[in-house]
């Protein structure tokens, strides 16, 4: 990963809160929406392709989408070490 991802994540966490946690939060919420268990995994995957699909399309002028990208698969990795120990 990136310094730049790793700083973004750092800088998000001090702003928003542990990211591991706002994944899970957001999988419970998702997941009553659709009627379907969604994981914290599957929801920093799915925000991680939110960002490439905006890159590919050229949304958000001036925004690095893919270092978003890898910020979201960065922790999606960490959801994973953290569920499965």
């Amino acid at each position: 990963m990136s310094d730049t991802g790793k700083d973004i994540i750092q800088e998000r966490q001090g702003t928003h809160g542990d990211p591991i946690d706002n994944m899970a939060a957001i999988a419970n919420v998702w997941s009553c929406i659709l009627n379907h268990d969604i994981t914290a995994q599957q929801v920093a995957m799915m925000m991680s392709a939110l960002h490439i699909i905006r890159e590919v399309r050229g949304d958000h002028i001036g925004v690095e989408q893919l270092v978003h990208a890898e910020g979201y698969i960065e922790i999606a990795k960490r959801v994973k070490q953290q569920y499965t120990r």
